[in-house]
């Protein structure tokens, strides 16, 4: 299994390198920001769906 390296950054100091962060999580990294009153927070990469075929979307494309 690939070990992640972390960053754990306060909120004042990402909302300066808020772009950095992104491409720390983007190469695989894991981003946690804490708040002054405790709570942490994930930056978490979404990956796009795939769209899947909808039925009669080959329709006239396919001659038997």
């Amino acid at each position: 299994m690939k070990t992640k390296i972390m960053f754990k950054i306060d909120i004042k100091e990402a909302e300066n390198c808020l772009a950095e962060l992104i491409k720390e999580v983007a190469s695989g990294k894991e981003v946690i920001i804490t708040r002054s009153d405790g709570a942490s927070f994930k930056i978490v990469l979404v990956t796009p769906e795939e769209p899947r075929s909808k039925f009669g979307s080959a329709k006239g494309l396919i001659e038997m």
